[in-house]
């Protein structure tokens, strides 16, 4: 066997292939083979996108297609859009077109700056100056545009006084922090309370020395006047109490318990509003205590007036069980006595006796004289 080797009996050939391809052949010793590699083609011709060339533009941008080794194996191009739409929160949408210049333009108060590639968009300084405003004796005055800026500030001095004033007597001045304000009532008209930083005025429990009350109503929850109408009295309670105008008591009872009672009238009425046929006694009865009552009235029942013993009372109706009184009295005018039986109709001062009248009642004098005269009459007989 030998162990040197001057050349291969043949020539040999090594050759690639896939995506690269080529191929050497070599035989001898110290032989050098270079083999020639060739990619394979994946852009041919015919195709505008598979072509070889240049791709992509001012208007064009170039989309490519890559394989699995990396290789493009189709060029395509795409527009590129000239313009673009930009809106905003009023007016209409507008575009902006390649070539045009997009401008940031500032409203009122609003300042834009564009530089190195940015914008700056800021508000305007206004004639205010910053700091503090408005102290304890001091309020701070503002004047506020449209857009909500303060354009101009300032203070004003708090006022330290206060005038007051009222229906009658002078304004006065009050000096704040310095001087109390008082609200003070009058006695037994009005009454004032402070209390948690509020003022009540109110009337007092009892009032007086009032001229004259205006209200629709006035009342103490019981007792109301309204529209010169009294309702819900039961007592009043006035020492003297004078009346100016008419007194009307509707009611079936009224008492009077004064001492003594005097009436300026010269008549007075009973039975007022009385209508059709009369009905029961009508008069005035004197109440005796524990004695029987008296009654001076108008016997219905007997169609006269008398005076009576009774005991009926103010609250009785109808007709009333009477029992004759006596009376006395001075000179009596009359038209006719009578004892049920007999009439007298007057008095005669007659002498002889000339009138014969059983309804005249002689006097003692005409008695005397006559008798006198007819025993004078019988002596001269005898």
């Amino acid at each position: 066997m030998a162990t040197d080797a001057a050349g291969l009996s043949s020539a040999v050939t090594v050759a690639l292939s896939g995506d690269v391809t080529g191929s050497a052949t070599f035989q001898d010793a110290g032989d050098t083979a270079t083999i020639t590699t060739t990619m394979a083609t994946t852009m041919g011709s015919g195709n505008a996108s598979t072509t070889p060339g240049s791709f992509g533009s001012a208007t064009a941008i170039p989309v490519l297609t890559v394989d699995n080794h990396g290789r493009i194996t189709q060029v395509d191009t795409a527009a590129v859009s000239t313009g673009f739409t930009i809106a905003a929160d009023s007016g209409s949408s507008d575009t902006v077109s390649g070539g045009e210049t997009l401008t940031f333009e500032g409203d009122t108060g609003i300042t834009t700056t564009v530089s190195n590639n940015k914008i700056s968009i800021d508000l305007d300084d206004t004639a205010v100056s910053t700091g503090s405003y408005g102290s304890a004796t001091a309020i701070p005055t503002f004047t506020v545009d449209a857009q909500g800026r303060l354009t101009a500030a300032g203070v004003v001095s708090i006022s330290t006084q206060l005038t007051v004033g009222a229906d009658s007597g002078s304004d006065d001045t009050v000096t704040l922090g310095t001087d109390t304000l008082n609200f003070v009532g009058t006695a037994n008209e009005i009454e004032t309370t402070v209390s948690d930083n509020q003022i009540q005025i109110g009337l007092p429990s009892t009032v007086s020395g009032l001229t004259s009350v205006s209200a629709t109503t006035l009342t103490d929850g019981t007792f109301s006047v309204s529209s010169g109408a009294i309702s819900g009295a039961t007592t009043i309670a006035a020492a003297d109490l004078t009346l100016s105008g008419n007194l009307t008591v509707n009611g079936t009872t009224t008492t009077v318990s004064s001492t003594n009672m005097t009436v300026e009238d010269k008549l007075i009425e009973l039975g007022t509003g009385t209508t059709g046929s009369a009905s029961g006694d009508a008069g005035i009865i004197i109440e005796r205590g524990n004695d029987t009552n008296v009654f001076m009235g108008w016997d219905e029942s007997a169609d006269q007036f008398q005076l009576a013993t009774t005991t009926a009372t103010g609250a009785s109706t109808g007709d009333l069980s009477l029992t004759d009184a006596n009376l006395k009295a001075g000179t009596i005018t009359y038209a006719s006595l009578s004892d049920g039986s007999i009439t007298i109709t007057g008095f005669v001062d007659e002498d002889a006796m000339g009138s014969n009248s059983a309804t005249l009642v002689p006097t003692q004098q005409s008695v005397k004289a006559y008798v006198d005269s007819q025993v004078a009459a019988v002596d001269d007989c005898s």
